[in-house]
């Protein structure tokens, strides 16, 4: 039931730039003169049904909407990323069936990956818009977050517990709302293009 999503050996990360390339990029960071559209084949405001059909199934998670983590969603998919299984959470509107965003969580709840993933979305994308630094969840474990924010879309690189580390990244229809990081935090994020 996993779908396979393969590692390219080079240094742009196949998985989350599939379809997310910035739009009219020329420059080394094309991000910083295009935009990112959705993730993989998914594009905002897509159906949860064309979703499913593009993936070939989905695990129903439950069968009215439940929020998990501001995400408001019934299906998710299995895929295999490197060597771990995750899974993409399909986040719906509210109201109706529609995609907003997709949240891609470690089964396991740790990667041995996230360097790598770090540096590949970097690569991609430039320097993190805000990385929030100082911050901590309810057991006082230390949390992080780097987000890049285009005009459609906003990218987050989470680690829920730096000790293990706990990541889940978040593609997001960009609303233009106010972050207030990953957790009880003590600093303002930092922009690291700076």
């Amino acid at each position: 039931m996993y779908r396979r999503l393969t590692w390219p050996g080079v240094a742009i990360f196949a998985l989350f730039l599939l379809a997310t390339t910035p739009v009219g990029a020329t420059s080394d960071t094309p991000a910083e003169t295009g935009d990112v559209l959705g993730w993989d084949h998914i594009r905002w405001g897509m159906t949860t049904d064309e979703v499913i059909a593009h993936y070939g199934g989905a695990l129903t998670i439950q069968q009215t909407k439940t929020s998990l983590g501001g995400c408001p969603v019934r299906y998710a998919v299995p895929i295999e990323l490197l060597d771990e299984k995750w899974i993409v959470w399909l986040c719906e509107e509210q109201d109706s069936n529609r995609i907003s965003a997709v949240n891609i969580e470690i089964e396991t709840g740790h990667t041995r990956h996230l360097e790598r993933f770090l540096n590949e979305l970097t690569d991609a994308y430039g320097p993190a818009h805000a990385f929030w630094g100082t911050c901590h969840n309810v057991r006082w474990n230390g949390t992080e977050k780097h987000t890049w924010s285009f005009k459609t879309t906003k990218v987050s690189l989470i680690n829920r517990d730096i000790t293990v580390p706990w990541v889940v990244f978040r593609y997001e229809l960009n609303t233009h709302a106010p972050d207030f990081g990953p957790g009880v935090c003590s600093d303002p994020p930092v922009d690291l293009r700076k």
